[in-house]
């Protein structure tokens, strides 16, 4: 569906009557190229009809007869909370410790994206105290058992005993998932800006949830790069840092110019300078280093990178005539490919070596 389809719907949802939980504004979506430093990207609107039925029992709404308001169940929230897209943080979201063993608490933090993939959050926590929900009980049927006129006191007492304690049993076995359902729902309540209660015609209209999505263009170089680096981070982990020198350091090894020395103090050599070769026929060879990873293999250079795979062929022993063309020849991606390769083989040994 487009953009203008998307419009075209809403409208005509407007004209109808249907109740719009907008998580968006549709009017000031920014520039594409704009909004996400250049890259290839579009807004999609999404657009999400729910309709809640009142006569059967469905489960999702259910009659407050003190209140005389049509409200929601948690079944018709989550409804409303996968078409809005709300996700959770679950690292802050889940139990939380009380004062008292009678007492349980849960802590919901949720939230929905907006145009720019920015977050909008909202969190909320809900109490239990089993003294206080067995007080509750006892008040329910002694209100009861006053209207009832056919039993006698000692009946009356013990109908209220065994409601109390069956329904006690009950709520403290689930304290916790009816403490979750409620820190929940009064998140996505809040979210989606929902009313404490509804008229039957009003629950009756669809309600419409409006949303929108970022949509990477796929086919631009720049968002493939991109999206090719966090798969390689979600698998290899995140890209070292570059090593740097710390404040102050002083690059190369003449540092003569940096340090206040009288040159012509210093005592001059007396043995011949034949005896001592310039400083760089001396430096040790520099070993070819082998990463261990992808993300190291991908820090160097193209002819470094070619250096690293000829050795790798040696040590592994891989059959050169397998290749179906020069090293020099092969794409970043094909590099990355053999590379990976030949990281899974067994180095070959003296041993495996015929005679």
């Amino acid at each position: 569906m487009s953009n203008q389809q998307a419009m075209q719907r809403i409208n005509a949802a407007k004209k109808a009557g249907h109740n719009i939980i907008m998580l968006c504004t549709p009017s000031s979506l920014p520039d594409f190229d704009e909004a996400v430093s250049n890259l290839s990207v579009r807004h999609q609107l999404i657009v999400e009809t729910i309709r809640f039925d009142t006569e059967n029992d469905s489960g999702d709404v259910y009659y407050h007869s003190t209140s005389k308001k049509w409200m929601f169940h948690v079944k018709g929230l989550d409804q409303l909370a996968r078409a809005a897209n709300i996700d959770w943080e679950f690292d802050i979201t889940g139990p939380r410790k009380t004062k008292t063993d009678d007492t349980v608490c849960y802590q919901a933090v949720g939230f929905y994206r907006r145009e720019l993939n920015n977050r909008v959050r909202l969190g909320r926590d809900c109490e239990i105290s089993m003294k206080t929900t067995k007080e509750d009980l006892i008040y329910e049927y002694e209100a009861k058992a006053k209207k009832d006129n056919k039993r006698t006191d000692e009946q009356k007492r013990e109908y209220i005993e065994y409601c109390v304690n069956r329904d006690f049993k009950f709520k403290r076995k689930h304290r916790m998932k009816t403490a979750a359902s409620s820190a929940m729902g009064s998140v996505i309540s809040k979210l989606l800006c929902l009313k404490t209660g509804y008229t039957k015609e009003e629950i009756s209209a669809p309600f419409t949830v409006v949303r929108c999505m970022v949509v990477p263009d796929i086919k631009d170089p720049e968002m493939q790069r991109q999206v090719s680096m966090q798969m390689v981070a979600g698998v290899f982990g995140q890209r070292p840092e570059p090593l740097s020198l710390p404040n102050g350091a002083i690059k190369g090894r003449d540092i003569s110019d940096a340090i206040n020395v009288d040159h012509h103090t210093v005592e001059e050599n007396p043995l011949d300078e034949e005896e001592f070769p310039p400083y760089e026929e001396h430096q040790p060879h520099e070993e070819l280093f082998i990463p261990v990873n992808i993300l190291q293999f991908q820090e160097l250079d193209g002819q470094r990178q070619i250096d690293v795979l000829e050795k790798m062929i040696d040590q592994k022993g891989y059959n050169r005539a397998k290749l179906n063309a020069p090293l020099v020849e092969f794409a970043p991606e094909h590099l990355d490919g053999f590379f990976s390769m030949l990281l899974k083989r067994q180095d070959v040994m003296e041993e495996d070596i015929p005679h």
